[in-house]
């Protein structure tokens, strides 16, 4: 139960395609938790849906899709592990050992696992693509605004999106069309790609994310780009600050049922000064003139989407995250990214690409990713492994 926080009903790959959402999205008649102990031992059964759920409602009442429960995750979402201690740590299906990421742990898990076709998840600093990436999923941070928020339990505003995760890329454009019905998918001419380089990332994943590169055929260069990791500190100043104040309540009221980790991330936003907002939202609009640049150059910037393989679960607290995550620096900007999964020789997980893309240019991310996972599966199979 450690993967869902509810379950619905269970069926089978046969019948409709089965939705799994994450615990942070109000569905009707159900308590959304959050994750938490605190937060589920005062909320109320939401009285209507979440708006991102309203495309997936309309396709449910067509018999094309069905919610199956509701997946598990990092308390409050305010961390990227997947450890959960009230509710249980989803175990990664490729390796039990290793944590699942999160925050939308459950999620990645239930689509990893095969008890779901479509999970929806939320992605703040990462929360889509980190999971995706730890259970050798693929998963889409839309852009910041494409997915209404209404009826979400947010972690920060300035930041949050709503997007979907998936075993293919085929899926995930369902997922997105389900959760904005407006969106149109175009075909979309791709010609320069922009290599992001981190000299944190190890080697093996580096020459994964080049070799499939290389399969795609398309042109390569190796760019770079001035204050990624400043851009991931202002990141994190805005998810503590606005989370402090999100859960504020929680804290200070009922902190015997908080975990002692949300406690000590959340807490940190109380002592950000409307000084440090000015300065972290200052920073956003010249970080996002700086991506503007890079995209008048290429049409997508790829990078490994987690620097390393995940860790044992045991040894979580030791991840440093600013070189072990490739994520948070797209949520301030705001724009779509990709993860998707690529072959790692020797491992039967296999490495992450991370594909960045300009605002509301989904179907750009789309095109890449089927072109991409075309051409990956012909060579290497489903299961992705190398000779």
């Amino acid at each position: 139960m450690s993967t869902f926080i509810s379950v619905f009903e269970s069926g089978d790959e046969a019948g409709p395609v089965r939705v799994a959402v994450k615990d942070l999205i109000d569905i009707e008649g159900h308590v959304t938790t959050a994750g938490s102990q605190a937060l589920a031992a005062v909320a109320k059964p939401a009285w209507e849906d979440a708006a991102c759920l309203h495309g997936v409602r309309a396709a449910e009442r067509r018999g094309e899709v069905r919610i199956i429960g509701k997946t598990n995750l990092d308390e409050f979402a305010c961390a990227a592990t997947g450890i959960n201690a009230y509710f249980g740590t989803p175990r990664n299906p490729v390796d039990e050992r290793l944590i699942p990421g999160g925050s939308s742990s459950g999620s990645a898990v239930a689509v990893a696992s095969g008890l779901a076709d479509i999970a929806i998840g939320t992605d703040t600093g990462g929360s889509v693509r980190i999971p995706a990436a730890a259970c050798g999923v693929a998963g889409l941070k839309t852009t910041h605004g494409r997915v209404a928020v209404r009826g979400t339990y947010p972690l920060s505003p300035t930041l949050d999106t709503i997007g979907p995760i998936a075993r293919r890329v085929d899926q995930l454009a369902q997922g997105l069309a389900l959760l904005d019905p407006r969106f149109v998918e175009t075909r979309s001419e791709i010609t320069r790609i922009g290599r992001l380089r981190f000299p944190e990332s190890e080697t093996e994943i580096d020459r994964a994310v080049d070799a499939a590169l290389a399969l795609s055929g398309l042109s390569v260069e190796d760019v770079s780009i001035d204050g990624w990791r400043e851009a991931h500190y202002v990141t994190f100043v805005l998810l503590t600050a606005e989370g402090w104040i999100v859960n504020r309540s929680h804290l200070e009221q009922r902190s015997d049922l908080v975990s002692a980790a949300a406690i000590a991330t959340l807490s940190r936003g109380a002592s950000v000064s409307e000084r440090d907002l000015i300065a972290a939202h200052r920073y956003r609009w010249e970080w996002c003139a700086r991506l503007d640049k890079l995209f008048a150059r290429y049409d997508l910037l790829v990078s490994p989407t987690l620097s390393t393989l995940p860790p044992p679960v045991e040894d979580a607290d030791q991840i440093d995250w600013p070189t072990f995550v490739r994520t948070m620096p797209v949520n301030l900007a705001g724009v779509p990214a990709l993860a998707m999964p690529v072959p790692l020789l020797g491992s039967k997980l296999p490495a992450s690409l991370q594909a960045i893309a300009p605002h509301w240019a989904e179907s750009t991310l789309l095109t890449f990713g089927r072109h991409l996972e075309e051409l990956i599966l012909a060579e290497f199979g489903p299961d992705l492994q190398g000779p």
